[in-house]
C-alpha cells in the first residue's frame, strides 16, 4: 500500500491545496496548519528581524465560522518510531511535550496527505519510500516532519550492516568511509581508507554503501 501511495504524492499535493477552503473540520482532527516563525534573536541596527512562512501539524480544538482554534505540535522533530534515534539531526530532549494553542482562519488549514494517517511498523517501508516521504513534507515546508521521514529512511539503510561491507560513519565531526572486518552486538571493527583500525559503536554509523551503488564512489 504505501508503493501506491509513492506514486499518489504528487497528486495529493496538487488536490488537497485546491481543497483547503472545502475542508470539513472535526474537533480532535489533526490536519496542518500555516504559521508564521520570526527569528527569537532582537533585531539590531544591522540586521533586520526575519520569518519563515512554514507548516506544522495540530489537533483542531474548535471551530467557529472562518476561525479554527488549533493545538499545534512541538516544532522539535520526534523519530517516528519509540526505539529509533536520529543519526544527524539535533537530539532534543523534551521533544513532542511543547505544544502551543492559536486560532487561524480556515484558510491556513491543509488536511494531512494519505500515508501520514497509514500506521507505520519497523520494516514496513524501505528508505526510498521514506526519503519520498521526507520530499513531500519538505514541499509543504513542514520541515518538523520532514527530518523525521529522513531520518527513518537513514535508520533503514545504516542497519543492513554485513562483514565486508562498506559504511559511512562518523568520525570527528566529518562522514568517513570504511569496511567492516568485524562485528559484536554493539560495536564494529573497521579499516578507514587511510588504513588506520578503528572499533565504533553501530549507532556511529550513519549509513551502508550498498554493492550497487559502490562503482558511484
Amino acid at each position: 500500500p504505501f508503493a501506491r501511495m509513492e506514486l499518489r504524492i504528487r497528486d495529493c499535493l496538487r488536490l488537497r491545496r485546491g481543497r483547503r477552503a472545502q475542508i470539513n473540520m472535526k474537533i480532535g482532527e489533526d490536519v496542518r496548519v500555516n504559521i508564521t516563525v520570526v527569528e527569537s534573536r532582537p533585531p539590531s541596527k544591522k540586521r533586520k528581524s526575519s520569518s519563515l512562512l512554514v507548516s506544522r501539524r495540530a489537533l483542531v480544538a474548535a471551530v467557529s465560522c472562518d476561525v479554527v482554534s488549533v493545538v499545534q505540535d512541538d516544532p522539535a522533530p520526534i523519530p517516528l518510531l519509540d526505539e529509533q534515534e536520529f543519526i544527524i539531526a539535533p537530539h532534543f530532549v523534551d521533544a513532542g511535550r511543547e505544544v502551543e494553542e492559536c486560532e487561524v482562519d480556515a484558510s491556513e488549514i491543509q488536511p494531512l496527505l494519505d500515508f501520514e494517517e497509514a500506521k507505520m511498523q519497523h520494516g514496513d517501508i524501505c528508505a526510498r519510500i521514506l526519503k519520498d516521504f521526507g520530499d513531500a513534507m519538505t514541499r509543504l515546508k513542514d520541515y518538523t516532519r520532514a527530518v523525521s521521514y529522513y531520518e527513518a529512511a537513514l535508520h533503514r539503510v545504516s542497519s543492513q550492516i554485513s562483514l565486508g561491507c562498506t559504511i559511512v560513519l562518523k568520525c570527528q565531526g566529518h562522514a568517513v568511509l570504511a569496511e567492516v572486518d568485524c562485528m559484536e552486538d554493539d560495536t564494529l571493527d573497521l579499516t578507514l581508507l587511510s588504513g588506520e583500525e578503528k572499533t565504533i559503536h553501530r549507532r556511529d554509523v550513519i549509513l551502508v554503501v550498498l554493492e550497487e551503488d559502490e562503482e558511484m564512489l
